[in-house]
């Protein structure tokens, strides 16, 4: 041990009384204090405290089972600092050859990453709206997340979000179609990916069933019948070239009616911002115009008399008795 040790000879040698002091360094020692985990996934700012005695203040090299630290010790506290997510296994420290012999052991843990579901989703309220969202589950409350995801397979979108206190949030703003890589990042610790396609309203489609040429030249009772989908019973107004009409639907069956001789194309419908695709042209045409042509004429027999006649070639008359115009009144 440290201490004077004292040589007395024999009285019977030649020799003299005489001491010598031995001194024997302390052993340094390391105890946990305590550990702070790094505050971000592959984070590098983790850090172990230990009590520590024997070593003066200054920077030391200390050694684990991987290798080597750095320690800085300041009145007997020793702080190890810089230090990413993993297990520090039996820390030592050596002092003019003199090494603790303390059994140091301390593992980091990075941040958890959170794992996350989707909760509900909205499609857009119309075709080619960007009203649409995703709710996502499984957060902690009332923070922030980095919120990542792929449209379409297009470029990563990358867009901050709170929770909403209840461990969800929402992403809003939303097109129709196909996202993929949804994630969310927090203090450098991203989740599970997962996917949700958004779809725009069905589009309404129009077929043409039939159509009813006018009665009366000139009239407008003709009309045009259309097989419809997606449109509930209801009165619509649709587009045509030259103009809008209105059509009323009754199971599945849009009517439009009130119309002329004329030419009806491109009739689309547009409803919820979805309109119809397919090429609905329709001609409706009056009535044919009846012909007159002279074919002989009979004088009347006696003056004053009344049995002339005149004789005509016509089209488009069914057989029957007709009232005709001329210059003089009917006949």
């Amino acid at each position: 041990t440290t201490t004077t040790y004292t040589f007395t000879p024999a009285a019977s040698e030649c020799a003299v009384p005489t001491t010598l002091t031995i001194t024997v360094n302390p052993l340094p020692t390391l105890a946990i204090t305590s550990s702070n985990d790094p505050t971000t996934c592959s984070g590098t700012d983790g850090s172990i405290v230990l009590a520590t005695t024997e070593l003066a203040d200054g920077s030391y090299t200390v050694n684990y089972a991987l290798g080597t630290l750095t320690m800085v010790v300041s009145s007997n506290e020793g702080t190890i600092s810089g230090l990413s997510q993993g297990a520090y296994d039996d820390i030592t420290v050596s002092q003019a050859g003199c090494t603790s012999v303390d059994d140091i052991d301390v593992s980091l843990s990075d941040p958890t990453s959170v794992t996350i579901a989707i909760a509900n989703n909205t499609d857009p309220a119309t075709c080619s709206a960007s009203d649409g969202s995703i709710v996502l589950s499984g957060l902690a409350n009332s923070t922030s997340y980095s919120v990542n995801y792929i449209l379409d397979g297009g470029t990563p979108v990358v867009t901050t979000v709170s929770s909403d206190g209840s461990g969800q949030l929402t992403i809003g703003g939303l097109t129709a179609g196909s996202y993929t890589s949804i994630n969310v990042t927090n203090a450098g610790c991203t989740s599970n990916s997962l996917s949700q396609t958004l779809t725009d309203p069905a589009i309404p489609t129009l077929a043409i069933t039939s159509s009813n040429d006018p009665t009366t030249c000139l009239g407008s009772d003709g009309s045009i019948v259309l097989a419809t989908t997606e449109l509930a019973d209801g009165s619509y107004t649709v587009d045509y070239d030259l103009g809008t009409l209105t059509m009323v639907v009754s199971s599945n069956e849009g009517t439009i009616s009130g119309l002329s001789a004329g030419d009806y194309n491109d009739i689309t419908i547009t409803e919820l911002g979805c309109t119809s695709i397919e090429n609905i042209n329709v001609t409706l045409t009056d009535p044919a115009i009846p012909t007159l042509a002279i074919t002989s004429s009979n004088d009347p027999t006696t003056c004053l008399g009344t049995d002339g006649s005149i004789v005509l070639a016509t089209t488009d008359l069914a057989d029957g008795s007709y009232t005709v115009d001329y210059a003089g009144g009917t006949l």
